[in-house]
């Protein structure tokens, strides 16, 4: 990969010259209609592809849950190719178009079964409860809440200084370059490169629409694992997940801690659920687990964690087998980008090997304030005193924590509590209680507590079964109408809000 330094413009300059050409300065209107357009087509694609390969390794899963797991499975996919085209040059308007292009074909086969699968879908809805109707219409809700929040003009720190820079220098030099002033273009990338497509026709506007299609994926997937724990709990999952706060801050935006929850938790959950693990399972499995680690450093957690669930997990007899599989598909999608980071900086985890790797005084300097800030940018020092008083302040001052879960997920702690005393939700607290020990220790921002709250959104709607069943639609309804009025909140103003 070739270094940035070398470049004729800096990221910044990039960033002004590339979007002034891609709607970048258009209408709303503009922006609406060609990030949602790019966005769906590319979600489409990655369906096609991803979707064929689960209906055929895990029928065992429901037509929905393959449908959605497929799509993410897809995203990890197209993201690799584009990565490799990256590699050798070949990253370009015209090159990602084939590559959509390529995988819509896959779609055609089954192109005449689709209104028959939307019918199922709506009399699905028209069958459902009252609470599940209103659990979905809050969901649909949060979703264009999300759709109209995507077109606006980016505003977070995050996706105007590093996502968006890295995904238009990718697009002006036809690789995935790396700047030294620009630490995060040396972290892996998978997706920065699966959202290409839509950003090269849509701008920022189809970046942020690629990755609200990863949080409406991530929310389903939450519904689809809670349909696994407990029937019926899975619209209640899918809302919780779509009205937190947190959801509706950084869905409709270019961060990659959606994308990256989306495939922790469907590693980590697939895990757990999947009734007989076997070597296929565990393939896909490590599929999700090694995205999550091209995505984000905290992956490689993922990775440790979902290795030990299918080893404790697979049938003896094929145990080895199992994580031989799984882990060939995590190094398969996951390594390729530590060789890059290692090729361009000499440090694979660049910048927090910095000083393992012999590099000079100024770079390791650097690296320890990276680390600090990182770490302590929210949220305070780490102390036993602090994790200790952790579950009190998550509930009452959440955005010590730079962000917030909303009201309906507070008052699910006390589900949350009962889910210990209900067999099969007792494992998806435990993993909360992980996830969230592990977040506390590394860097507490909320952002990067999403797959948490996915589980613990799952944990909270299987908590149910511990209450008495005539109490229960009583506070499932509450829970509704919090979550309801979180979105409702979004469309008020807010001259106080503070992006970060």
């Amino acid at each position: 990969m070739r270094s940035a330094r070398n470049l004729s413009r800096a990221s910044e300059d990039i960033l002004v010259s590339v979007f002034g050409a891609v709607l970048d300065t258009g209408s709303f209107a503009a922006r609406l209609a060609a990030g949602l357009g790019s966005g769906a087509v590319l979600w489409i694609a990655f369906w096609a592809v991803g979707g064929r390969i689960f209906d055929r390794w895990l029928s065992c899963l429901p037509a929905r849950g393959r449908q959605v797991f497929g799509a993410a499975a897809g995203f990890a996919l197209i993201g690799t190719c584009a990565g490799l085209l990256g590699l050798v040059h070949l990253l370009s308007f015209v090159s990602l178009m084939l590559l959509v292009a390529a995988a819509l074909a896959f779609a055609i086969p089954s192109a005449g079964s689709w209104p028959a699968s939307l019918r199922g879908m709506a009399d699905g809805f028209r069958a459902a409860s009252v609470l599940d109707k209103t659990a979905w219409l809050v969901a649909a809700a949060a979703w264009i809440t999300g759709a109209i929040a995507a077109a606006l003009p980016a505003v977070d720190w995050d996706p105007l200084a590093y996502h968006l820079p890295i995904a238009a220098a990718a697009l002006a030099h036809g690789a995935f370059v790396f700047d030294p002033d620009l630490a995060q273009s040396a972290f892996p990338l998978l997706s920065e490169a699966a959202a290409l497509p839509a950003f090269a026709f849509a701008g920022s506007a189809g970046a942020a629409f690629a990755v609200l299609g990863a949080g409406i994926a991530l929310s389903l997937a939450a519904a689809a694992l809670a349909e696994r724990i407990r029937t019926g709990s899975g619209p209640l999952t899918c809302a919780l997940v779509a009205s937190s706060s947190l959801w509706l801050w950084i869905a409709p935006a270019f961060y990659v801690d959606v994308p990256f929850a989306l495939f922790a938790l469907a590693a980590l959950g697939l895990a757990l659920t999947l009734e007989d693990l076997d070597v296929r399972s565990a393939a896909l499995i490590g599929l999700f687990a090694g995205a999550a680690a091209a995505m984000k450093y905290p992956g490689l957690e993922i990775v440790a964690i979902a290795v030990v669930v299918v080893a404790w997990r697979a049938a003896r007899a094929a145990r080895w087998r199992a994580i031989a599989a799984y882990m060939g598909t995590t190094v398969a999608v996951a390594g390729g980008w530590y060789v890059r980071s290692f090729a361009v900086s000499g440090d694979p985890v660049y910048p927090f090997a910095t000083g393992v790797f012999g590099k000079s005084a100024d770079a390791q300097a650097f690296a320890a304030r990276y680390v600090s800030m990182t770490s302590d940018w929210c949220g305070g020092h780490a102390t036993i005193a602090d994790f200790a008083l952790l579950p009190w302040r998550l509930l009452t001052e959440p955005q010590l924590y730079c962000g917030d879960q909303g009201y309906a997920l507070r008052l699910a702690a006390v589900l949350f509590a009962a889910a210990f005393f209900v067999p099969r939700a007792r494992v998806f607290a435990s993993l909360t209680l992980v996830l969230v020990t592990v977040w506390f220790w590394t860097s507490r921002q909320w952002r990067f507590l999403t797959t948490a709250l996915a589980t613990y959104a799952i944990a909270a709607a299987a908590g149910l079964d511990a209450l008495a069943e005539r109490h229960r639609p009583l506070i499932v309804a509450a829970l509704l109408v919090l979550a309801a009025a979180s979105v409702a909140l979004n469309w008020l103003p807010q001259p106080g809000r503070d992006a970060s």
